[in-house]
This record gives structure tokens, sequence and C-alpha cells, in this order.
């Protein structure tokens, strides 16, 4: 059946209501575009047919932020720097990194707001204001490498996620951007990640691409391909995923190609979600642990937790909740660290 132009799948029908039109299709894209001045040309044509837009690697100084910020009067936007630090130290030697921005159509939206970026610049959170509010987490995940350097990156990274998904006030989520890694058993960053994947209840889009998505990276030089751009949405959009797919163009310069998820939205939410709590199925024996492995590495991943300092300031009326939402996420990023470290270092059972 086809509704303003799109072909909606049936199965999609039954979730919308058609006789208020109480729906919108909104157009969701992730682009990693390897830097921000080669890739401005093909990201204006994105711009001109789609609603939410995450980037990586922009590339971009903080003096620079202003060129994503201002690409387009159509669009609110939330853009962070990976290379403040490193610009800080000194003059920038090597070529530039990293760098996240969320790109939102103002016509489509109530308005959009900064949760959080971590503490790597590898994870930008915030809420989209639709009928209803959307945690959007826009992520680049590190390289995989071999030793504990990497698992350490991706937990600190998936401690903030959390920290957003258990801080905020949301109906839904959607998690999206350059992971690195397949969605497979055999990789590690993916076995890391599924634990959020589970608890929250979110499904991969690749899931219901028709037909499916073969890669989203590529070497021409190497004649080498991977499946390495995701995005994972709130099971109860899984109804409303009408279309995922690539964007193909002569134009892009980058070694990815943009994602994109066509999702029919509701109107509206009067509920909003209810976290599941902390659990895991399985029993630790603390009888047989190492003593000595689990306080180095539960101190090293309490030392990389970032101390909210402004919980300290005075508080008034109006930032009580703020303020106590701010507490529980803190908590609960202390909690995924020591549940992280006795995983690592203390045997288990399931």
């Amino acid at each position: 059946m086809q509704i303003f132009g799109l072909l909606v799948p049936m199965h999609v029908i039954g979730t919308l209501n058609l006789n208020k039109m109480a729906v919108s299709f909104t157009k969701v894209v992730s682009y990693n575009l390897r830097g921000f001045n080669q890739g401005q040309y093909f990201l204006s044509d994105i711009c001109e047919s789609n609603d939410l837009i995450a980037l990586q690697k922009l590339w971009l100084c903080d003096h620079h932020l202003d060129k994503i910020t201002n690409f387009s009067s159509d669009f609110s936007v939330v853009a962070v720097s990976a290379m403040t630090e490193k610009v800080q130290q000194g003059f920038l030697h090597s070529r530039p990194f990293g760098g996240l921005a969320i790109l939102a159509r103002k016509s489509v939206i109530k308005g959009m707001y900064k949760i959080g970026i971590d503490s790597q610049s590898r994870a930008l959170a915030v809420i989209v204001k639709f009928g209803f509010r959307l945690l959007v987490v826009n992520v680049y995940l590190p390289c995989f490498a071999h030793g504990d350097d990497y698992v350490d990156s991706v937990l600190e990274i998936l401690g903030f996620i959390e920290n957003c998904i258990e801080g905020c006030t949301y109906d839904r989520i959607i998690i999206l951007g350059d992971f690195n890694f397949n969605c497979e058993c055999s990789s590690p960053g993916y076995r890391l990640l599924y634990h959020i994947l589970n608890e929250y209840k979110l499904i991969s889009c690749e899931e219901y691409a028709d037909p499916s998505v073969e890669f989203t990276y590529f070497q021409d030089s190497l004649d080498r391909s991977s499946l390495i751009d995701h995005m994972f949405v709130s099971a109860h959009f899984v109804n409303n995923n009408i279309q995922y797919s690539i964007i193909g163009s002569g134009i892009n310069l980058s070694d990815h190609v943009p994602i994109r998820c066509v999702l029919a939205l509701p109107g509206s939410s009067s509920c909003p979600v209810q976290r599941p709590k902390l659990r895991r199925h399985c029993t630790l024996r603390w009888d047989k642990e190492d003593v000595n492995l689990y306080y180095h590495i539960t101190g090293e991943s309490l030392q990389r937790l970032e101390i909210p300092y402004e919980l300290l300031n005075g508080c008034s009326e109006l930032c009580v909740d703020y303020h106590q939402n701010f507490i529980n996420g803190y908590y609960n990023t202390i909690v995924y660290a020591l549940i992280s470290s006795a995983e690592k270092s203390i045997p288990m059972i399931f």
C-alpha cells in the first residue's frame, strides 16, 4: 500500500492511525563522512531529502564547528570536536580525527537538546522531540585491537550510553553510527554491546532490510568491504521500519556509504518508557577470584569516570529533577564499572 508516495509494508499498516493520519515518515541517516571538508558536498545532497542525520569523523576543531552548526538553516545541530584536548596542548602535528554531529530538520521536530558526550568524544547523546521523546545516541567506536585497551575503551563508551538511558526521560531509543565491527558473535565489540541491546530491547534495522545491506565500508584498492555502520532501534519501532538501505552517490568521497532508515513515527506518546533494572543472569564465583586483578581493573575503571562536579553547585527547585536524574545516572555508571570489572576477572556460572 502506498501512503504519501511511500510503499508501506502491510505489517506496518496495522500500527498506523490512517483515519487521523497521526503519523509522519521520518528519514534517519548515519554517515561517516571522513572529514567535513571533503564530505560537505554529498552532505548537502543528504540534507535535501532526509530529516535526522548522524555524522561521524567531522575532523573539525572547536573553532571550526560553525561550519557544521551553520551548514543549513533548515536544521538544528548539535556538534562536538574530538580534538579539543589535542589542540590545547599546542599545534596539531598529525592529521585531524574524530568529531560527531546530529542534525534534525526544524520543520519535523519540536526541539532538540544535548544530553552529553563521553570522555573520549566517541558517543554523543541528544533528545529529539517529535510528538514523543526520542533518545538518539551517535557513536564512533574504536577499531578492534587485541588487548585490554580496546575492551576498556568500548566499556567506557557503553557505560556512558547506559548512563544516558538510565538518567533520561524518553519514549524510544535509536543508537546509530560507525561501530567498527560486524554484528556477529565472533566480534568482541558486538559481544560487549549485546548486553545493552538485550537489556533495553534494541533491534538492528539490518534484520528488516529488503534487499539486504551487504556493506557500508569499502576499500577499492584492496578490494575489501564490511558491514560496520549500524542502526539499533527500540523494539517498539520494528513494525514502523518501512525501509532500510544504503545511499549510493558518485560524489561520495568517503570510504563509508550512508545508511538510511525510513520510520513511520506516531504522532505522540503519553507513556514514557519504563526502564528495566540492571540484572545479570549468572553467578559470580567470588571464592575463585583473582583479588589483585579485580582491584586493579576496578581502580582503573573508576578513575576514568567523569565526576559531575556541577552537582556541587546550588540547586533551585527548577533543577531538582535534573540533578536527581544525573545522580541516578552517575550511580548506574559506577555500578556498571564494577560489574564490568567483575566480568573480566571473576569466573561466572550461567
